[in-house]
């Protein structure tokens, strides 16, 4: 009994060491932030160590939504360190000031679902500027580091007439995911999520681009657990990933639940377009996801190439000799033989030599190049520099997709912010100015009667500075998804 007692007693001390911790480390987050206004400069290496990078730190509460904002920068639901320290420099040198304090762990009965190595601490923020904030931020620890901050609601629970605090399940959802906790995952979805994601779409009038990834872990996990139907909705719901109906390489498709499950060889061109979005999710940051994708990884099993085609479809402007190469490609697809596969790329490359140019050809022969085959095993991307090539070929011409390919592919993700190593601000810069200029060869480009892709369009227009005409293809985004 009395070795009981020394146990509990010894595992009490280790819970309330590991939870002091917790406390501590918004403590000393908070005092940075704090003495930041009377200092010469925040201790940016210790504020880094006490943030967490995998899942990695975001900030979402009304405070940075307002720097945000006054900062123009774009709208979105949460922002990464970079951002939320580069706001709060340019606020600090306008003399503005703020103060942290209060830090006490939110109640346990407060939380409905928990999360292993997840805590919440709550914090008084109060910001001296203009605007001026003054409120109660809600701080999620995972594994002891700050993962994200966030407003702190509570409300009654209309069931049990409990106090709860108002908790994201969308965040608890990202770290099933990461830990590839898919089934959890899915409940977190299931429980609040979805909902969710359906009240920011309600307050905003449709999905825009910044929520679109939201639903991506939700897809995986049923992907993973076979829920073939609810991924199904997942995809097509609100246009999310896409639409019921949709336009690739000229020809509309249908996409059933069953297209999902069997990986329907017959609309491969779909799936493969399909799959692009998902490539970009994992291209914008969490490329290290990407080899345990469920999605991915059933595109394999069920022996399908992803954005490469198993029944390619011959190109708008065709020629027997083209022809003869794309039939090539279509057995080495068939196959999974990634060495014929190179052959037919060959032998498309010495064609166009001699049958000329066309936007599509490049184009077409860019989206071969930057296609996924299965090679020893493995679903890889078959030679991005040999797409981008290609792409860049078809955007001298005029071919509004490969411009917005390459717009997407160097378009950077933040400014480096304070303190970034030399190198990385060039580079941003480097990537900022090829972004600009493929933007512009996009937004002069001839819009093909079936474009469906005004949303990044818009974007486009919105990052070389034109808001007339991103406002214009933002409507016409909006007005397409109304019309499905």
């Amino acid at each position: 009994m009395l070795k009981r007692y020394i146990f509990l007693i010894f595992t009490a001390l280790i819970i309330t060491t590991v939870k002091g911790q917790d406390l501590e480390t918004v403590t000393r987050f908070g005092n940075i932030l704090s003495n930041w206004s009377i200092s010469s400069s925040p201790d940016l290496m210790q504020l880094q160590e006490l943030c967490s990078n995998d899942p990695s730190f975001r900030a979402a509460s009304g405070f940075i939504q307002n720097l945000a904002q006054k900062n123009n920068l774009a709208i979105t639901e949460s922002y990464d360190l970079a951002n939320f320290i580069t706001c709060l420099q340019k606020e600090i040198d306008a003399g503005n000031s703020m103060i942290i304090s209060g830090f006490s762990y939110v109640p346990e009965e407060y939380v409905e679902f928990s999360y292993p190595g997840v805590v919440y601490v709550s914090a008084n923020v109060k910001f001296i500027g203009q605007p001026d904030y003054n409120r109660k931020d809600l701080f999620i620890l995972k594994g002891g580091k700050i993962a994200k901050i966030s407003d702190y609601l509570e409300y009654t629970d209309s069931v049990t007439g409990e106090l709860r605090i108002d908790q994201d399940l969308l965040e608890l959802a990202r770290y099933a995911f990461l830990e590839g906790d898919y089934l959890k995952c899915y409940d977190y979805y299931k429980n609040g999520g979805l909902k969710d994601i359906k009240k920011r779409i309600k307050e905003n009038g449709f999905a825009t681009i910044a929520e679109k990834p939201a639903i991506i872990p939700y897809v995986e996990s049923c992907f993973a657990l076979n829920k073939w139907t609810e991924a199904w909705h997942g995809i097509i719901d609100d246009d999310m990933i896409t639409h019921r109906k949709t336009w690739v390489n000229g020809k509309e498709w249908t996409l059933d639940a069953k297209d999902l499950e069997t990986w329907n060889p017959d609309k491969a061109s779909l799936l493969n377009y399909i799959l692009e979005k998902f490539e970009d999710y994992y291209y914008a940051g969490n490329s290290n996801l990407k080899q345990k994708s469920p999605i991915f990884q059933h595109a394999e099993k069920m022996n399908s190439l992803s954005r490469g085609k198993s029944k390619v479809i011959k190109p708008e402007s065709s020629h027997p000799i083209w022809e003869e190469g794309m039939e090539m490609i279509n057995k080495a697809s068939e196959n999974n033989d990634g060495k014929a596969y190179n052959d037919g790329i060959v032998f498309l490359e010495a064609a166009i030599k001699k049958i000329g140019k066309t936007p599509g050809r490049c184009r077409d022969l860019g989206d071969l190049c930057g296609s996924y085959v299965l090679l020893n095993g493995y679903f890889i991307r078959f030679d991005e520099k040999r797409a981008e090539k290609w792409w860049k070929e078809g955007a001298k011409l005029g071919d509004i997709y490969c411009s917005l390919r390459l717009y997407k592919i160097y378009k950077p993700e933040s400014f480096p912010g304070i303190g970034a190593p030399q190198k990385e601000i060039k580079e941003y810069y480097k990537a900022r100015d090829k972004c600009w200029e493929y933007a512009a060869i996009a937004l002069e480009a001839e819009i093909p009667e079936n474009f469906d892709d005004f949303e990044t369009l818009a974007d486009a227009a919105s990052f070389t500075g034109n808001k007339r005409l991103s406002d214009i293809y933002k409507a016409k985004a909006e007005e397409r998804a109304s019309n499905r």
